[in-house]
């Protein structure tokens, strides 16, 4: 859809206009400086499946950046390869960064990586573009200097680790299947180990078990973590947690991961279930402040199924001092077809914190009872208490 002039004069008409949003068009060389002339006021843009010229970027608008916008949301926008630099000069007070590219044209790093280079503190970075070429991360002030959240899509762990190197005091990172691991890792504990509150690694297969770990031992500040596993034997040999703020913790808890699903155990490996799952229990009742704790993170990661994990034990004794010790708890996430008995369901309403709203989960005896969950509720009068229940 192309647009008329008339368009461009009701908006730069508009003086008290804050936020413009474009779905679905296709700008002209000249829209762009009709489109500059009203950004001068807005605080937010959002171009949504916009294609914009492919021409030299207007010369008249290189020196007019716009100083007032905190928000920019560019959603699959075909941008020229040549304006990515130009384009994100005239922003240098963003606060909040939209970016989804089309899969045929992922973003420039390269060229980008100068402008969030060492940014501190205050703003939003979402990108999802599919990055691939090689760059060297450099240093000097950066354009973003309030940056303080990044949402990228990068597949490669070098490009990931080399842009956290260059950014200061980060707060929030969250990736999406991406491939990044230990070099990421190392760049967080490095650069943002005192300063990150929030990482999300969603459907990142590569950051393992020993992994989280490590980062649920290494940031102080973390208030909320997403990602793909925990084995219960990397927390009973790991250093204690040290995140004593984390209220959000979403996983896949297992007691532990067959490295042949065809072999099994060992006997030796057998002897340490116990103790490794009594040491996983006794570690997450240290996180006093949770209020969400999800163990069975929904989503497969590519190549896995339930057949290589040995899960938790919700029978053991550790489960229930755990669901007590959590007083702030409101949401428990179990297993979908996890065996419990009728006296630990009960035992869970009798125990949990008034706090706790919502426990889900599809729960059988072991002998093929069903568990009546409303007569337990009905005892404790907490009709808002959740439990699923499943045939055996």
């Amino acid at each position: 859809m192309a647009f008329s002039t008339k368009f461009w004069d009701v908006a730069s008409a508009c003086m008290a206009l804050e936020s413009l949003a474009l779905y679905n068009v296709s700008l002209q060389h000249y829209d762009i400086v009709s489109l500059w002339q009203v950004c001068l006021n807005l605080k937010k843009l959002v171009l949504a499946d916009v294609i914009l010229p492919f021409a030299p970027f207007p010369e008249s608008l290189r020196h007019k950046p716009l100083r007032r916008m905190r928000s920019l949301v560019m959603d699959v926008v075909l941008l020229p390869t040549d304006y990515e630099t130009e384009w994100f000069k005239l922003f240098p007070n963003l606060r909040t960064i939209g970016w989804r590219e089309r899969e045929e044209q992922p973003l420039s790093i390269e060229k980008l990586l100068p402008a969030i280079a060492t940014a501190t503190r205050t703003a939003t970075v979402t990108t999802t573009a599919v990055i691939d070429a090689g760059f060297v991360g450099g240093s000097g002030g950066g354009l973003w200097r309030n940056l303080k959240s990044l949402n990228i899509d990068i597949r490669s762990d070098d490009h990931l680790a080399a842009v956290l190197d260059s950014i200061d005091s980060l707060n929030k990172l969250e990736i999406a299947a991406s491939y990044c691991s230990l070099k990421t890792l190392d760049s967080l504990i490095r650069r943002h180990q005192f300063t990150i509150t929030s990482l999300k690694f969603d459907r990142c297969q590569h950051v393992t078990s020993a992994m989280t770990q490590t980062i649920l031992s290494k940031f102080p500040a973390l208030e909320e973590l997403v990602v793909p596993v925990l084995v219960a034997h990397d927390v009973s040999v790991g250093d204690p947690w040290i995140c004593t703020q984390l209220k959000t913790l979403s996983t896949r808890i297992i007691l532990t991961e067959f490295q042949d699903p065809t072999k099994g155990l060992s006997d030796d490996e057998y002897l340490l279930l116990p103790k490794d799952q009594e040491d996983l229990y006794a570690r997450l009742s240290t996180l006093k402040r949770l209020v969400y704790l999800d163990i069975a993170l929904s989503y497969a990661l590519p190549g896995t199924s339930n057949a290589r994990f040995l899960l938790l034990d919700l029978n053991h004794p550790g489960f229930l001092k755990m669901v007590a010790s959590l007083r702030n708890l409101q949401t428990l996430l179990l297993y979908m077809s996890q065996r419990l008995s009728l006296e630990v369901a009960k035992q869970l309403v009798k125990c949990a914190s008034l706090s706790l709203t919502r426990v889900d989960g599809q729960f059988h005896t072991s002998d093929g009872i069903w568990i009546s969950v409303d007569d337990l509720l009905c005892k404790r009068d907490r009709s808002s208490l959740i439990i699923s229940q499943v045939l055996p």
